[in-house]
C-alpha cells in the first residue's frame, strides 16, 4: 500500500490498540460464544492441516511450482537430478517419531527432533556453529521507530483499511488457535474465561511488539506441539518463552536444529489435531459444508482467519437460505458481515 516499514509498525501498533480495546469490552465473551461447536472442531482440524503444510514447505517436500503446489523429492542442478536430502531426512524423522509415539515413548517428539538433528550433521543438512553466542545484539535500529505522522498524511481511508484488516486477522488467528487447540484436548469448562485473558495478552503483545520493531505478535498454531506432549497448565509456555529469550543470545546453538528435524514434529501435530474432525456432524450439510470450507481454506489460503471467515460466512448464508436464520445469533451474523466487508475493501 506504499507505506514505509516505520509506518507499517505504526499500523501494527494502532491495530493492537484496537484489538486491545475490543478484548477489554464485554464483546470479547460474545465473540468466543459466536463460534458454533462444530466449527470449533473444524478449526482444530484445519489447524492440523495448516501446521503439517508448514512442515512440508519448510523442507521443500512440497513446493510452489508457479502457483501450483508440487511434490518434490529431488531437484535439477546443472542438468543433473539431485535428491532433496533435507526432505528425505524429514520424512525419515517423521517415520521415527511416529514409531516412537506408537510405542508410547515419553518425549517422542523431542527425541525425534534430537535424533534427526544428529543424523543431519554428517549429511550436511546442519553443522556445528563456530561460536556459541551472538555478539553486538541491539534493538536500536528498530526500537520505537513507529511513524504515526506518516500514516496520517497518506489518508484516513487507507489507514483504516489497513488497521482494521490487521486487527481482524490478529483477533481471529488468535481466537482460532485458542478455540481449535482447546477443542482438540477437550477443554470446555472455563475455556471461555481463559480465552478472554489470552486475547488480552495477545493484544498487549502486539502493541509491545510494534514498539520494539516487529510485525504483529500472535498466538502460533505450533503451540500444538507442546499440547501433543501433554502441556495443559501454561507452564510449558513460560518455559518456551524463557528458552526463546535465551535463543536471542545463543542463536548459533538454536540454529543447529534444522527444519528437517522440526518438520516431522509439525506433521505429527497435524495428525493429532485432525482427530477433531470426527466430532463434526458430516451427515448434516448445514454444518458439513461450512466445516469443510474452514478445514480446506486454512492450509490453501495459508491463514487461520480466512478459514474461519469462509466457514462463518457460508454457515450464515446456508441458514438464511434454509429459512433457519433465527438459529444463528446476531453477533455471529455481525462477524460474517465484517469478514465480507474486509474482503470487499481489500479488493477495491
Amino acid at each position: 500500500m506504499g507505506y514505509t516499514w516505520q509506518e507499517g509498525l505504526a499500523i501494527v501498533l494502532l491495530s493492537g490498540l484496537l484489538f486491545l480495546a475490543f478484548t477489554l469490552s464485554p464483546l470479547r465473551g460474545k465473540l468466543i460464544r459466536a463460534i458454533p461447536d462444530f466449527m470449533k472442531h473444524a478449526i482444530s482440524a484445519g489447524i492440523g492441516l495448516f501446521i503439517a503444510l508448514i512442515g512440508l514447505l519448510n523442507v521443500k517436500v512440497i513446493t510452489l511450482s508457479g502457483t501450483v503446489p508440487a511434490l518434490q523429492l529431488s531437484t535439477l542442478v546443472d542438468g543433473q537430478r539431485v535428491w532433496n536430502v533435507q526432505g528425505l531426512l524429514a520424512l525419515a524423522g517423521l517415520l521415527l517419531t511416529a514409531v516412537l509415539m506408537a510405542f508410547r515413548v515419553k518425549g517422542a517428539v523431542v527425541l525425534g527432533i534430537v535424533i534427526t538433528t544428529l543424523v543431519g550433521l554428517p549429511l550436511g543438512v546442519t553443522q556445528i556453529p563456530e561460536t556459541v553466542t551472538m555478539e553486538h545484539i541491539t534493538l536500536a535500529p528498530v526500537l520505537f521507530q513507529m511513524d504515526l505522522g506518516g500514516v496520517l498524511e497518506k489518508g484516513l481511508l487507507p489507514l483504516l483499511t489497513a488497521v482494521i484488516s490487521f486487527a481482524i486477522v490478529d483477533c481471529f488467528d488468535t481466537l482460532g488457535a485458542l478455540v481449535g487447540l482447546s477443542a482438540n484436548v477437550g477443554l470446555k469448562e472455563g475455556t471461555e474465561k481463559r480465552s478472554e485473558r489470552a486475547l488480552v495478552a495477545d493484544a498487549l503483545a502486539t502493541c509491545c511488539g510494534a514498539c520494539v520493531g516487529t510485525s504483529t505478535v500472535t498466538t502460533f498454531a505450533e503451540s500444538a506441539a507442546g499440547i501433543a506432549e501433554g502441556a495443559r497448565t501454561g507452564l510449558s509456555s513460560i518455559v518456551v518463552g524463557v528458552l526463546f529469550l535465551c535463543s536471542v543470545f545463543l542463536a548459533p546453538v538454536a540454529g543447529i536444529i534444522p527444519a528437517a528435524a522440526t518438520a516431522p514434529a509439525l506433521i505429527i501435530v497435524g495428525v493429532l489435531t485432525m482427530r477433531s474432525a470426527a466430532s463434526i456432524p458430516w451427515d448434516d450439510l448445514e454444518c458439513a459444508v461450512p466445516a469443510f470450507l474452514t478445514i480446506a481454506v486454512m492450509p490453501f489460503a495459508y491463514s487461520i482467519s480466512d478459514g474461519i471467515a469462509f466457514g462463518l460466512i457460508s454457515y450464515c448464508l446456508i441458514k438464511l437460505l434454509r429459512r433457519k436464520g433465527r438459529e444463528v445469533s446476531a453477533f455471529t451474523y455481525g462477524i460474517a458481515v465484517i469478514f465480507a466487508l474486509k474482503y470487499v475493501l481489500a479488493n477495491l
